[in-house]
């Protein structure tokens, strides 16, 4: 959800530092996510006006333009499609810097350039460009009498603003308006809230004289009120409200479009205009179909809607998607001269389901989902139609209905003061508590000794029992105002089992090593699943909540790449995650279920940057060795280096052996997957049967230890050139094998391919360290072994010794 500043302010009095609203906001449970200051940092910008337009003689979507700076005219090369002569365009010249940053977080600082071979002084900018909003399809166009030269910071004032974007939990539908969020800045620092001021008209009915409402099913639909507007003339908003919603992130549509959306971000009531003169008949039919229904929505695509799903409809058709979209057959236009605004109270679980079942969540959507206020819909149906008359004087509200067939019960709770002081540990007063209460509207008042009676306002769906109660106190109260306990508690801990400390150790390793732990669903697509194996061995759900939760996941890895992709999307360079968590598979044994396998996995994953662009060295990508040694060290960790063995599969791949048992591997993501996830750089992952490590682990036993030598060892490189596809590996084993006890370790230090190598061939450089426990070892003794290694794999693969 985001606020604007600017529009929070005209509710309750804000200070100047919006970082302090922010910090407030996330005190009283309406976590911060990102802050932006829109139009901030413009005094490099200035007005410029275009003389001309000439196309680019060597590319079509460019064009040349000169543009006059309040002094001189400047050559700029602009890509936009919407440039003419004549227009007052916002410039950044050369050597200004624009209030945005690149993708790596770097300020951009405008040059002198050649666009396809022509010069170009500077730069006509866009609004997003500006940071005044996220409009890009266009360059800004200024008010035609604007001055050439001036700062663009003395112009557009309007267009400063601060942006505070919020993460509102499922249970808190009144946060998802702008007086939402006001009632509780109110509450929480005292002063007073200031709403507008809506005045029901007198005759307002159940039914109109030209215009009939009629709710087949009301557990779908409790409450819904028309407004007939006629004398409408569509046309583009005023500068403050399209400030207002662009702010926020919204496109301007048109003044009545906006007024709808400007409402519903104001009180959280969604709203929608139909133009009356499209709708069939004088009747409106808030019903469902049996049948799934073909049905184009305003954004030109046709739905094929599941039967049982909530509509509105006119005398013959359908004209909206009861709570998610309005249909194209009834949109408002620039034709439009008559409206209908929809103000209703459609039941959550009806609208989730929908919205689920069709993949199209809207603002809408998301207010009904949560549940929104059910007694608000006449006040948001009047309001908009207040701002609709206020932008066009001529307009007439003809006939206000307002059909409400299940009104909902206002809910009372008892709340009494002792248990405030249990639950929070402190003692707070009384008239403290029902003073924070009635500030969030919470009509409270003292009932007898230490109980408060509290009439729960309809807008706070979530308020159900005294602990709710509890939670508003303490929110308001500042749970860091709450002191620590000074007298310890002696707890005692029964022990854990070996299971739940090699989970634990392995946590503990990764954390070490630098990994973010990420929870992802056991439940996935279908659609998803088939990516990573056969459906047949998966486990289906028989009764799916979504048809995104069909499926348990037979492997850790759709949660990885889910969460590399979201976090890739929000600017995240290098991603290092791991998760343990447990996958399913068809098992006639059935170790979770009859039929059901269940085993317990983790996985490591590395993409992105290893290391961001320094002044010292450049940047660099993670890379299979980087996962490589991490899983090492995982191994040595749990003391299983000494057994675990490894396995080349094909390129960048590798399985993972402990004795005879196969406990994983570790591989590159392939490329298909990596587009599907919208994973542009090479993603590495490394999975293993935790379980079975932890079962194995008592049958290869606890490694050895040997004395520390007496006598210095001797090291002894040589470069082998074999074919290419010799994996090192390979010849790193059979060294191994043939190097007799006194072969203490093999390491691979060179690999070149080039000058002085033959075609396909490669060189690799082993140092191979040498050690006798009873003597210093000199190259007499070392020679015969090298000669034999060498001799033997000339024989079995044409390895030859690099001269």
């Amino acid at each position: 959800m985001k606020l604007s500043y600017n529009w929070l302010k005209e509710y309750v009095s804000l200070p100047e530092n919006v970082q302090e609203t922010a910090d407030t906001l996330t005190l009283i449970g309406l976590e911060e996510e990102e802050t932006q200051h829109l139009g901030a940092s413009l005094d490099q910008i200035i007005v410029g006006e275009i003389r001309a337009v000439t196309p680019h003689p060597d590319a079509d979507r460019l064009s040349i333009c000169m543009v006059f700076d309040g002094d001189k005219e400047l050559q700029i090369v602009c890509g936009a499609n919407n440039v003419a002569t004549g227009q007052k365009v916002p410039v950044a010249p050369v050597n200004s810097t624009l209030p945005i940053k690149d993708e790596q977080g770097r300020s951009i600082k405008i040059k002198k350039t050649k666009l396809r071979g022509v010069v170009s002084e500077g730069m006509i900018c866009a609004e997003d460009e500006l940071s005044i909003s996220d409009d890009h399809a266009g360059i800004m166009v200024l008010p035609s009498d604007t001055t050439p030269g001036i700062p663009l910071s003395e112009l557009i004032s309007s267009y400063q603003d601060s942006v505070i974007e919020i993460a509102i939990t499922p249970n808190r539908p009144d946060a998802t308006s702008h007086i939402g969020v006001a009632r509780d800045l109110s509450a929480k620092w005292g002063t007073p809230l200031t709403v507008p001021t809506v005045t029901i008209p007198d005759q307002v009915a159940n039914q109109g004289t030209n215009v009939t409402i009629s709710i087949e099913d009301p557990q779908k639909c409790s409450r819904y009120v028309g407004v007939v507007m006629e004398n409408i003339q569509v046309s583009p908003s005023p500068a403050w409200l399209k400030n207002r919603l662009e702010a926020i992130g919204l496109r301007s549509i048109n003044n009545i479009v906006d007024v709808t959306n400007y409402v519903m971000y104001e009180w959280g009531q969604p709203l929608h205009a139909f133009d009356a003169n499209n709708l069939k008949g004088s009747s409106i039919h808030v019903k469902s179909f049996a049948e799934p229904y073909d049905f184009t929505t305003l954004d030109g695509v046709t739905r094929k809607v599941p039967g049982g799903s909530l509509f509105i409809c006119d005398d013959e058709q359908a004209v909206a998607i009861a709570g998610i979209m309005g249909g194209e057959n009834s949109e408002v236009s620039e034709s439009t001269t008559t409206i209908v605004l929809e103000s209703a109270y459609f039941d959550p679980s009806t609208i989730r389901k929908c919205s689920k079942q069709l993949s199209l969540q809207t603002d809408a959507s998301y207010r009904f989902e949560r549940g929104i206020d059910s007694n608000i819909q006449l006040t948001a149906a009047i309001r908009a139609a207040d701002l609709i008359k206020e932008m066009i004087p001529e307009a007439l509200i003809t006939e206000t209905i307002d059909l409400h067939p299940i009104p909902k019960k206002s809910l009372e709770l008892s709340l009494r003061v002792s248990r405030v002081y249990q639950i929070l540990g402190v003692e707070i007063g009384e008239e403290w508590i029902i003073n924070q209460l009635n500030r969030l509207e919470i009509t409270s008042k003292r009932s007898g000794s230490g109980m408060i009676e509290c009439h729960i306002p309809s807008f706070r769906p979530d308020i159900e029992r005294e602990i709710d109660l509890i939670e508003e106190i303490g929110r308001l109260y500042d749970y860091n105002n709450i002191p620590s306990p000074t007298n310890g508690i002696n707890l005692s801990s029964s022990p854990f089992s070996d299971w739940e400390l090699d989970k634990q150790k392995i946590i503990e390793t990764l954390v070490g090593l630098g990994f973010n732990e990420i929870y992802s669903n056991s439940l996935i697509s279908e659609a998803e699943a088939s990516q990573f194996g056969d459906l047949d061995q998966m486990i289906a759900t028989l009764n799916p909540l979504t048809k995104d939760m069909t499926t348990l996941r037979p492997s850790l890895l759709p949660g990885f790449l889910k969460a590399s992709s979201y976090n890739k999307n929000r600017n995240a360079k290098g991603l290092r995650f791991f998760e343990l968590g447990n996958v399913f598979f068809n098992d006639e044994q059935g170790t979770f279920h009859k039929g059901i396998g269940e085993q317990t996995h983790v996985l490591i994953g590395l993409a992105g940057q290893k290391q961001e662009d320094h002044w010292q060295s450049p940047s660099s990508k993670y890379t299979f060795m980087d996962l490589k040694s991490s899983v090492q060290s995982l191994w040595v960790s749990l003391g299983l280096d000494h057994k675990i063995k490894e396995k080349l599969d094909g390129y960048n791949s590798l399985q993972y052996y402990i004795g005879k048992h196969y406990i994983g591997n570790l591989s590159q993501v392939n490329k298909s997957l990596q587009t599907i996830y919208e994973l542009d750089e090479a993603v590495y992952f490394a999975e293993f049967n935790v379980q079975l490590i932890h079962e194995v682990r008592r049958e290869v036993g606890v490694p050895t230890f040997s004395k520390i030598p007496k006598y210095p060892g001797i090291e002894y490189d040589i470069a082998l050139v074999m074919d290419k596809e010799i994996a090192a590996g390979t010849i790193e084993a059979e060294i191994s094998q043939m190097g007799t006890k006194l072969l203490n370790k093999i390491r691979i230090f060179d690999v070149y391919e080039g000058e002085n190598i033959p075609k396909n061939k490669k060189s690799i450089a082993y140092r191979l360290y040498f050690l006798d426990p009873n003597k210093t070892l000199n190259l007499s003794d070392i020679e015969p072994i090298i000669d034999k290694v060498v001799r033997s794999l000339n024989k079995k693969y044409t390895i030859q010794l690099r001269s």
